[in-house]
């Protein structure tokens, strides 16, 4: 598979909800033609946010699974108010995007992160993950 290929494959758009994926349709769910009609899919960027996450926490509720991601930095501060305490800083966290989705939405999520991070590793070694594992 070439370099673009592969970039096209990346940039493949999943999970549109209440429909089944269409195998022809390049990754696309909910592809689907209604009885005699075709449809175009218009995907707009405008209006997304952009921010560099390294750190994220997830909730759980009986129909929806909920991602939080954020940015966490380091604050060294030897001198700080808590220093006679033994602190040296702080660890600032600040959330910056919440995503809600259903579980399928997550699972279809799951499988594409999955196999992008799998060629990934493939290509350049496998991902330290500081001793965390998936249970």
């Amino acid at each position: 598979m070439s370099e673009q290929e592969e970039n096209q494959d990346a940039e493949a758009t999943h999970g549109f909800e209440g429909t089944e994926p269409d195998p022809s349709a390049n990754g696309v769910a909910g592809s689907e033609e209604p009885a005699g009609q075709r449809l175009r899919l218009v995907q707009r960027e405008d209006g997304i946010g952009r921010a560099y996450v390294n750190a994220f926490r997830t909730h759980a509720s009986g129909e929806e699974l909920v991602v939080d991601m954020g940015f966490n930095l380091v604050k060294l501060d030897p001198n700080g108010p808590d220093a006679a305490e033994g602190v040296a800083g702080a660890v600032e966290l600040e959330w910056l995007q919440r995503s809600v989705m259903s579980y399928r939405t997550a699972k279809m999520l799951t499988l594409e992160l999955t196999r992008i991070l799998r060629d990934h590793e493939r290509r350049h070694g496998e991902i330290a993950t500081g001793g965390r594992e998936v249970q």
